[in-house]
């Protein structure tokens, strides 16, 4: 789970939507109080943490050591430089490439760091578009042209997504992309 732990409703949410962007069958949770942070360390397993400093000052520390965390800092100081490139701080005054580089990097971390949970998302980035397109109606050869990939491509990635998923028909894929909210209701046939 990615929790987005901030005062400010507009970052938590506009953090959260660039994330589903990203990384679409990740579970993201929004709070903007340390104590509901602190409810939420105790219940779930969080595998990503972008906190702003406000709320980081006011949790126990030492509860949140073992969990990838990225700060937010409302905007960059002079004294560092703007190309310093340090995971554990987002700008959020920084570009969009920038801020996009940190959230696609940790992301990458989070999988590798929770690789043993099976249950997140077995499926890769590549898999997952395959999915979402499928879901959506699409023939092979149509999802080729849309990924800018061979038809024969797609076909490899099926097949790894039935052996990975156990999942044979469209149907099924299209049950799985919504339970995993890769697509929403009126996306798909």
């Amino acid at each position: 789970m990615i929790v987005i732990a901030t005062s400010s409703f507009i970052v938590r949410k506009g953090l959260a939507d660039i994330i589903k962007e990203l990384y679409p069958a990740k579970k993201i949770i929004g709070v903007g109080f340390a104590e509901e942070l602190e409810k939420l360390r105790n219940q779930h397993t969080i595998a990503l943490l972008l906190v702003s400093a406000e709320i980081l000052s006011n949790v126990n520390l030492s509860s949140f050591r073992n969990i990838q965390t990225i700060k937010l800092i409302d905007f960059r100081p002079d004294y560092i430089e703007a190309d310093s490139a340090n995971s554990e701080l987002l700008f959020l005054d920084d570009t969009e490439t920038s801020i996009l580089h940190i959230l696609k990097r940790n992301l990458a971390l989070m999988d590798k760091n929770s690789s043993g949970n099976k249950s997140d998302s077995i499926l890769s980035d590549r898999e997952l578009d395959i999915v979402r397109e499928v879901a959506s109606g699409n023939t092979n050869k149509e999802i080729a042209d849309k990924l800018f990939i061979s038809t024969h491509t797609v076909i490899t990635h099926r097949k790894n997504i039935t052996r990975k998923l156990g999942i044979k028909t469209v149907s099924g894929l299209t049950v799985y992309a919504l339970l995993n909210k890769l697509i929403k209701m009126g996306d798909s046939l």
